[in-house]
């Protein structure tokens, strides 16, 4: 069941409260972070596809869908920028 897309998509989810945090705590730099970890979250996306490709891996976790699921929970995290305040 545990394989490295899906661990790739738990630590996406992961990020998450990181990244919203980093966002609406004010500090020297915290857009630049920001943009760090959402380019980490970028790249582990771009590993996961292509090893669950490569791989061909059908597992539990990709049944339920929890790689679509953890878009939802990442577009909304885009409303904590300072950009949208």
């Amino acid at each position: 069941m545990w394989n490295l897309p899906n661990s790739l998509t738990v630590f996406r989810i992961g990020l998450v409260p990181v990244l919203v945090a980093v966002l609406l705590t004010e500090f020297p730099g915290r857009e630049f972070w920001g943009l760090g970890i959402f380019l980490v979250a970028s790249i582990t996306d771009l590993l996961d596809g292509i090893t669950e490709y490569r791989s061909r891996f059908d597992g539990q976790l990709g049944k339920v869908g929890i790689d679509q699921k953890q878009h939802c929970i990442w577009e909304p995290t885009r409303c904590a920028s300072p950009r949208y305040n």
